[in-house]
Order: structure tokens, then C-alpha cells, then sequence
């Protein structure tokens, strides 16, 4: 039976003064043993709890996920999204249970299942082209696309994408290449030319990703 799970995600960053005379071992023992648990009240849980029960009990074989979204003046409004289309007495009854909060009941395309198996035939086929790359691949139920990142990035290369996967489901776009600015020491005061690692280095000249971070971070620390 599938869920409405509404996540708010917090990163936080604490570095504490006695870490900056601790070994990177200790740091690391330290960096896991932290354990953040933040609680956001949403004034509509009770709603949207009401709401879940009526689908489970009604529409849960057509339910997919409902996404939070914040209108232009930061109010919640949350959309659910259905495989199928919904009867009028259920709309009646999910908008009642919705009472003053700001929800939308919409259906939808394409299944997640369909968008999954979709990806999944991209990635099977491989990431490298012979003028180009794929550098991300990722569903997007909200608009019933499979996003697919390239680079280098043309017209000519996203049409044979097309041409290999149809364009019902996908939509290829830009990917971002992968580069690190390593921080550099100016010991002399010095201008220092700062150099670009990207994935176009070889491979033995790499570090992986995070040893790159912690070379970055450990260089803030005075030990």
C-alpha cells in the first residue's frame, strides 16, 4: 500500500572547536556518531493524514505520491497524483477532507513503474556515446518525463537519443560536467594559478570524490 510521505530535509554542518586537535580518524568516528533528528510541525497533518486514510481505503491502486510545493506567498499546497482519473464523488469527498488547506488531486500520464523501466532501458544502454555522454538520468513524475543530462550537449545529439528511446517519456538536457577547484596554499602571498580537475584528467591522476573533499576540508583545519 503505497504512502504520502511529506520529508523536509535539513543538512547541517557543525565543525566544534575541540575536532580542530582531533586525528582524522577520530573526526570521522565523530562525523558518524552525530545523529540529527528535526520535527517540522505542518499545520495540516490532521488533514493530510484524513486524506491518506480515504485513499488507502478508496483510490489505492491509483494513488502514485503527493509532492509539498509553497505558493508565492510561502502558503503549503500539496498535489496528489493519480494514475487514473478520479470520480466525481471522489473528488467531492478528498476536497471536504481537505477543508481551508490548499491541495489539488490530479491525474497523471505516466505510472511511476512506467518512468522506472524507462530509465532503466537508458542506463542499460550504456552512458558513453561516441560524441557525447550521459551524466545523469532521472524520473520525473511530476511531468511524466525521464530527464536525461549530456555533454557535450546539441541538437544532433539529443535527436539520436530520441531516435534510440522515443520522445513519449524522455527529455534529454544539458548535464553539468564534474570538475573540483582544489584549494590551494599561497604561502608567498603570491598570485597562484588555480588549476581544474574534471573528468577529462586520467584516472591515475584522480582522487576519488571524497578524498578530494576531505583534502579541501582538512586543509581548513591548523593540525
Amino acid at each position: 500500500m503505497k504512502k504520502a510521505i511529506v520529508t523536509y530535509s535539513i543538512i547541517v554542518i557543525i565543525l566544534f572547536p575541540t575536532m580542530l586537535s582531533a586525528s582524522e580518524d577520530d573526526l570521522d568516528e565523530r562525523f558518524d556518531s552525530i545523529e540529527y533528528d528535526f520535527t517540522i510541525d505542518d499545520p495540516n497533518q490532521e488533514k493530510l493524514e484524513d486524506i491518506q486514510s480515504y485513499i488507502d481505503s478508496h483510490l489505492a491502486e491509483a494513488f502514485e505520491t503527493m509532492y509539498l510545493d509553497w505558493t508565492e506567498d510561502d502558503q503549503n499546497i500539496y498535489t496528489f497524483l493519480f494514475s487514473k482519473p478520479l470520480s466525481e464523488n471522489d473528488l467531492d469527498e478528498l476536497s471536504n477532507l481537505s477543508g481551508d488547506a490548499l491541495a489539488q488531486f490530479l491525474e497523471i500520464d505516466y505510472t511511476q513503474k512506467d518512468l522506472d523501466e524507462k530509465q532503466a532501458e537508458i542506463e542499460a544502454a550504456g552512458f558513453e556515446y561516441s560524441d557525447f555522454s550521459i551524466n545523469f538520468v532521472g524520473t520525473d513524475i511530476r511531468n511524466g518525463v525521464v530527464n536525461v543530462g549530456i555533454v557535450p550537449y546539441t541538437e544532433e545529439h539529443a535527436a539520436q537519443l530520441y531516435q534510440q528511446f522515443g520522445e513519449e517519456f524522455v527529455h534529454v538536457e544539458q548535464g553539468d560536467a564534474f570538475s573540483i577547484l582544489p584549494m590551494v596554499d599561497d604561502q608567498e602571498g603570491e598570485d597562484v594559478e588555480t588549476t581544474t580537475s574534471s573528468v577529462e584528467e586520467p584516472a591515475e591522476q584522480q582522487l576519488n570524490w571524497f578524498q578530494r573533499i576531505w583534502q579541501t576540508v582538512s586543509s581548513w583545519w591548523p593540525w
